[in-house]
C-alpha cells in the first residue's frame, strides 16, 4: 500500500489567538475559511506562486464571542 505524506509549504499568519476551525468548500480547493478565538473569521485565497502561498482576502470581525 502506498504511503502518502504532507509537505509544509508555509504558514498562514493573521489571527491573533488560537484557530478554532478550518473549512474549505468542496468545489473550490483554492479557498480556506478560518475562525479563531480572536473573534474573527478570515477568508483566504491560496496561491501556488512564489514564496507566498496565501492571501488574506476578507476579515470578518466584531463578533461578541469567539467563533
Amino acid at each position: 500500500m502506498a504511503q502518502e505524506s504532507l509537505i509544509l509549504r508555509g504558514t498562514m499568519k493573521s489571527h491573533t489567538d488560537w484557530v478554532t476551525s478550518i473549512a474549505t468548500p468542496i468545489d473550490n480547493s483554492d479557498m480556506i475559511v478560518t475562525s479563531s478565538k480572536d473573534k474573527s473569521i478570515i477568508v483566504w485565497s491560496l496561491t501556488k506562486d512564489g514564496a507566498q502561498y496565501d492571501i488574506s482576502r476578507r476579515r470578518l470581525s466584531c463578533h461578541d464571542h469567539f467563533v
